[in-house]
């Protein structure tokens, strides 16, 4: 792969980290605003956010699992390892790895 390619892949990877870690730091404030909002509610109100705050904390695991795999795709651009697949050896398009860059 082409050194031209292999930035451009850096670069989305970085964006998309920086996307998502700033998505992370927006469910913290909202979350903690939540909380604090509703500290004394009835127990309706206590349900709901409760399965609020499942939600929230399943999307932040979700979003932490693409980050590893961002840094490590990264990792990988910097080693020189960077689409090629780990399992044949063999290169990886440039069409896949567009579709899915980690």
């Amino acid at each position: 792969m082409r050194k031209r390619e292999l930035d451009k892949f850096k670069k989305l990877l970085l964006l998309e980290k920086q996307s998502i870690l700033q998505h992370l730091v927006s469910l913290e404030g909202a979350s903690e605003s939540e909380l604090s909002q509703t500290a004394t509610g009835d127990p309706v109100d206590l349900a709901s956010v409760e399965i609020s705050q499942a939600s929230i904390q399943k999307l932040g695991n979700r979003e932490k699992k693409l980050l590893s795999k961002i840094d490590y795709a990264i990792d990988k651009i910097e080693n020189g390892e960077y689409g090629i697949c780990e399992n044949c050896g063999e290169s990886i398009s440039v069409a896949r790895l567009e579709a899915r860059p980690v």
